[in-house]
């Protein structure tokens, strides 16, 4: 078990894990002006700490953290109608992320629970077509000692 915080250790398995598991852009935060058209990035981070049980000696801790996971795409569209499409490839990039936690539910041993917690979703016009945006919450508890 680690004896600190598996924060860093969590988000980089989590990337690395989608990095292998699709080939659209993967990266530890917003790429900034290199995003390209579709892609998937860590965002906002929460963590809380507790014990885990009060007993004599050394006390072993909790560490739940929920990290968002941003799922975007940018596509040319000529009408509304396209908007489905923008939706409907914006959830298959949500399923890299969900496949992920599936397969990976411990982040390499470190962490226990790992999965989708809840998500929203983001449609709108953006220039000349529609931006999609998923963010979901992954949510991971490890025990510290």
């Amino acid at each position: 078990m680690p004896t600190t915080s598996v924060v860093s250790t969590v988000r980089s398995a989590l990337v690395s894990a989608m990095q292998a598991a699709t080939s659209v852009q993967v990266s530890h935060a917003w790429p900034g002006p290199d995003t390209e058209a579709e892609g998937i990035f860590l965002g906002t981070l929460d963590v809380e700490g507790g014990i885990a049980s009060i007993k004599a000696g050394r006390q072993h801790r909790n560490e739940e953290l929920r990290c968002e996971v941003i799922c975007q795409i940018y596509s040319a569209a000529a009408t509304p109608a396209d908007a489905a499409d923008a939706e409907a490839r914006v959830y298959e990039l949500l399923a890299v992320l969900e496949d992920v936690c599936a397969n990976n539910p411990q982040t390499g041993g470190i962490g226990q629970w790992l999965h989708v917690t809840s998500h929203t979703l983001t449609l709108q016009t953006f220039q000349t077509g529609w931006a999609a945006r998923i963010v979901a919450v992954v949510s991971n508890t490890a025990r510290l000692t």
